[in-house]
């Protein structure tokens, strides 16, 4: 599995719980290269657009059906392409990502075409002056 990482110019301030977004960085890195062909490349960017943080993670798998995009974050949801002897699972990585992305005042966005791969992207604030209370 090749990987592509591209990282725009620092610093990036957020007030984060660190084991937390290592937790979706996990989960992010780990279905793209669970869906995803091997020799495939998995692209990971990262870039600030304004006073927010974006995080995609790129994968050139086997994509997710349209109609089933909107269900993805709903716990024990599988997508209708995926078998469980293939692809082990129970549904919670994607609802766990978008409960801690937003727990952090961020949000979640996941593009994907079936048999065309998928990015999901995080928006994460800035850093305030100061911590949240």
């Amino acid at each position: 599995m090749a990987s592509s990482f591209s990282i725009g110019p620092g610093p990036w301030p957020i007030f984060a719980d660190r084991q937390r977004m290592e937790q979706v960085l996990d989960n992010l890195l780990t279905n793209a290269v669970r869906f995803s062909p091997r020799g495939g490349t998995i692209r990971v960017t990262l870039a600030r657009v304004g006073d927010v943080l974006e995080l995609s993670v790129s994968d050139p798998g086997i994509g997710i059906p349209a109609a089933d995009l909107p269900f993805l974050t709903r716990r024990y949801f599988r997508a209708s392409n995926v078998s469980p002897e293939n692809f082990p699972g129970l549904g919670l990585g994607l609802p766990l990502v978008k409960d801690l992305v937003e727990a952090h005042g961020g949000g979640l966005r996941i593009q994907s075409e079936q048999g065309q791969g998928t990015t999901v992207t995080l928006f994460l604030p800035e850093a305030l002056a100061e911590a949240p209370v």
